[in-house]
């Protein structure tokens, strides 16, 4: 179904089965697959592809080449073998998101209303991000992480699957949140790091597995830290060890 006022190339490709909202757009090699909702207002750029049981919101823009509810190894097998691109898992992604070239996101994550992509962003599978969070170019989050509202994740950061990051989190340029300490040699339950509200991790910082980094803390630019962070405190240094308490 199409919506009034809603242009749609003719070099696209949209599922009978698609529900298009008033005022869209969307753009030559773009292809919509299965049950996808496109709120009023989106627009869906250039080659875009958008996988089944996905919800778009209201003036949402989807830049050049993104793909949203990309499947999982598992769907791709089912995929491979059912002949059929219907997914179990939904997809989200909010109102008013910008979303610019060469992002993917997988299949069950949610992006909430305002959130913003730089270029080449990964979210994998089963992620959460909260409203107004900014993801910079080339952030990669994993698989089963909680990303909460207003974060701030810089270019080049890497979130390792199971990282908990609560809400007004700043995570500098480059910095690297780490679920596996035995860099796979044991069989080990992953379990990523907690950032709590505030807190601000410099630009190339290691964060451990597990480690739980409090509210307001901070932590200098290229640390390694290995032990939790207390609230309102200031860590640097390999391994960081505190400094100085945290301005309130």
């Amino acid at each position: 179904m199409m919506g009034k006022r809603s242009t749609i190339s003719g070099e696209a490709t949209v599922d009978p089965r698609a529900m298009i909202g008033d005022g869209c757009v969307v753009e030559a090699g773009a292809r919509l697959y299965g049950r996808v909702r496109l709120g009023r207002g989106g627009r869906i750029s250039a080659n875009v592809v958008v996988y089944d049981n996905t919800r778009i919101g209201d003036r949402t823009c989807v830049g050049p080449n993104c793909i949203i509810a990309y499947p999982t190894r598992d769907e791709i097998a089912s995929i491979e073998e059912e002949k059929s691109m219907v997914h179990a898992a939904s997809t989200v992604i909010g109102k008013h998101v910008v979303m610019r070239s060469g992002c993917v996101v997988y299949t069950g994550s949610r992006i909430g209303d305002g959130v913003r992509f730089g270029h080449n962003v990964m979210v994998r599978e089963n992620v959460e991000v909260g409203c107004r969070t900014l993801l910079g170019t080339n952030a990669i989050i994993d698989g089963n992480c909680n990303v909460g509202k207003g974060v701030s994740v810089q270019s080049g950061v890497y979130v390792s699957a199971y990282t908990v990051i609560e809400d007004n989190v700043f995570l500098g340029p480059r910095c690297v949140l780490i679920n596996d300490k035995y860099m796979g040699r044991k069989a080990i339950r992953l379990r990523g790091p907690r950032i709590e509200d505030g807190a601000s991790i410099g630009a190339n910082a290691v964060i451990f597995p597990g480690v739980i980094v409090g509210r307001g803390a901070m932590v200098g630019a290229g640390s390694v830290v290995i032990e939790n962070v207390p609230p309102f405190t200031t860590v640097a240094g390999v391994p960081a060890k505190r400094i100085k308490d945290a301005s309130r």
